[in-house]
């Protein structure tokens, strides 16, 4: 037997402050440093991924991670939190098993979605998408539940660690809900006509051009579009010559051609052998995910059929002409050859968008010069009169390839019977911050495609190089060869492409200015009317240096003057858009300087007493000729 006083000696030890709880000495038991570890951990994780998600929406230039790293981050913060939360008591035994189902079907989700990822060419159909916002959706609902029970558990815990695990815990999953509820809405929204009717609602209606009649995702079955019949060149030559006089006929170029959706093809009018206009469609540019949902540029073909385009009209100033349209839908300035991950979940598409505006025009190039070729060539050398436009996007791919046309067609045409027409648009940014432009053009990878002059070509791959050098290599270059630009003072769509690029470079500073009351700052960071006209006068007082430039500056905020019917570009001229000659001293009429046959002056209409960068002020930087107009 044990004596009486050892037990009572074992009693006291047993009860002595040495051997009680490691928690009653304020230490965390072994246990609750799990509970601990796994709770925090997967906590951060798990706010890393809506981090990473609220990125994506928001960033300037975004890699394509989306599915693979939001993925690891959300599910395995997600499965720390479940191994977590299996460490508490059989009271929390529904919220865990709601918990872990909800983990499952993220990663069933993820699975899934990273398969659109992983595999380039697979198709994916839009229920796809659809069936995984079902997926989405739930876990959401009952992560938010799962949440509440833990906040309640929380307050009826009796010591404060235990009670910050819980709290820890129910932030955990709340923030998984968000994530998963993001992921919904962006799959069932993304792409989506609301969203693209809702941005062409806020663009400024009346300071845009006619639009085309939409747009066709062009597949391998297809033989008309908008009821243009296609010439595929994988079986025809698809000569000019052989061409119906008068008429449209699409080409399908094939190769490594391709629209951001469905295959490429160009347009073509068969007129005037001796006389060519080359005409680059408008719509708009894309330089992350965001835009490219927001229907920011067009992803498939689309014809335009307005002003110049309507080549049959005798008061086109290019009436007759052969026109070879090159169509715009690759969303980067006919000047990309890169590939990112875009999901369009409103399509059947693979998730991976190919921007090959360089592969599209150049597709267009060959083939124009082909026609000068072989025993019976469609088109005369030398060209009696060579026609190079562009419209918004357009006036991009005009300022971008008119080195590259000049010297690919070099005997084909005559250098002061070649005139390029960049129509609305310089790709301004404000202050001046080309590094905006330069990271763009980074982005589309238009460096390595061929389109830069090899003096340049350096500058651009340490990127500092942006469009208006380009611009000015080839006045230099090109002495006799006209490059006109009729541009508007205050061109809303200029303005409005300009402040997008710095809300998506500097988003939360421009939001962190505007809830703080900064709105002055704010302001000093976007475009107004008078900081817009005055950078376009800046660049273009640097154009104006080269005698073959000429510029026609309206007092107006439209965009597209080109896209105008004959009518209203005879009513167009300095002054205004629908001026029509009020005054003598106005200016030409646009029309009239478009002309192939005029002799293009600089054209600004200046009333005295303006004040600087507004009305109709016209800067002394720019060598200005008052032209006469008549009724």
């Amino acid at each position: 037997s044990v004596p009486k006083m050892d037990l009572e000696k074992q009693k006291l030890l047993s009860t002595s402050p040495s051997s009680a709880p490691a928690a009653s000495n304020g230490l965390v038991a072994p246990e609750d440093r799990i509970k601990l570890v796994l709770n925090v951990v997967g906590t951060c994780l798990t706010f890393a991924a809506l981090i990473s998600f609220l990125d994506l929406l928001l960033d300037y230039f975004v890699d394509t991670w989306l599915w693979p790293i939001l993925g690891c981050l959300l599910v395995s913060g997600h499965l720390l939190l479940v191994l977590g939360l299996n460490q508490l008591g059989p009271e929390f035994r529904a919220a865990k098993q709601l918990a872990l189902a909800a983990l499952i079907c993220e990663s069933i989700a993820y699975v899934a979605l990273g398969s659109t990822y992983f595999f380039r060419s697979f198709i994916v159909p839009f229920w796809w998408w659809h069936a995984n916002v079902l997926i989405f959706i739930w876990p959401a609902m009952v992560l938010v539940q799962a949440s509440i029970f833990f906040v309640l558990g929380a307050k009826s815990e009796a010591t404060g660690l235990v009670r910050y695990l819980h709290y820890i815990a129910a932030l955990g999953l709340f923030f998984v809900a968000c994530v998963c509820f993001l992921c919904s809405c962006l799959l069932l929204f993304a792409g989506g006509t609301a969203i693209k009717d809702y941005v062409i609602s806020i663009l400024p209606g009346d300071g845009l051009a006619p639009p085309g009649i939409g747009e066709k995702v062009v597949t391998a079955s297809t033989k008309t579009v908008f009821k243009v019949p296609i010439c595929d060149m994988s079986n025809s030559s698809c000569s000019l010559k052989d061409m119906p006089l008068h008429q449209w006929t699409a080409v399908k170029p094939g190769g490594n051609t391709g629209c951001l959706l469905g295959d490429y093809v160009f347009r073509v009018w068969r007129g005037n052998s001796s006389k060519v206009l080359l005409t680059f469609d408008g719509g708009g540019s894309c330089w992350n995910w965001p835009t490219f949902v927001g229907a920011m540029c067009s992803p498939a073909v689309g014809f335009n059929w307005a002003g110049i385009m309507k080549i049959q009209d005798p008061g086109n100033p290019f009436y007759g002409y052969t026109l070879v349209e090159v169509v715009y839908c690759s969303g980067d300035a006919f000047a990309g050859a890169s590939e990112h991950f875009w999901i369009m979940p409103a399509q059947s598409a693979s998730a991976w968008k190919p921007m090959k505006g360089y592969a599209n025009t150049l597709s267009v190039m060959e083939w124009t010069k082909a026609q000068f070729e072989g025993p019976e060539p469609g088109l005369t050398s030398p060209l009696e009169s060579f026609v190079i436009s562009g419209e918004s996007a357009g006036a991009l791919g005009v300022q971008l390839w008119q080195g590259d046309i000049l010297e690919r067609f070099k005997g084909r045409y005559q250098d002061k019977k070649t005139i390029f027409i960049a129509d609305s648009f310089l790709g301004l940014q404000v202050n001046d911050v080309d590094a905006l432009q330069r990271g763009i053009m980074d982005y589309w990878g238009l460096c390595e495609t061929g389109i830069i002059p090899s003096p340049l070509l350096q500058r651009c791959r340490n990127r500092d190089i942006n469009i208006r050098d380009l611009v000015l290599y080839n006045l230099k270059t090109y002495p006799e060869v006209r490059l006109l630009m009729p541009l508007s003072k205050f061109d809303q769509v200029q303005i409005i492409f300009g402040d997008l690029v710095i809300a998506f470079r500097e988003p939360s500073s421009l939001l962190r200015d505007f809830l703080s009351g900064k709105t002055e700052k704010v302001k000093a960071r976007l475009f107004n009317s008078s900081t817009f006209y005055k950078e376009l006068t800046a660049h273009v007082s640097m154009f104006a240096a080269y005698p073959q430039f000429s510029v026609f500056l309206v007092n107006a905020d439209y965009h597209g003057f080109t896209l105008l019917i004959p009518e209203k570009l005879n009513a167009t001229t300095p002054a205004g858009l629908e001026d029509d000659c009020s005054k003598a001293q106005v200016g030409q009429r646009l029309l009239q300087w478009l002309n192939p046959e005029t002799k293009q002056t600089n054209q600004c209409y200046n009333k005295e007493g303006e004040e600087l960068w507004t009305g109709d002020f016209c800067n002394s930087s720019i060598p200005w000729e008052q032209g006469s107009c008549t009724k």
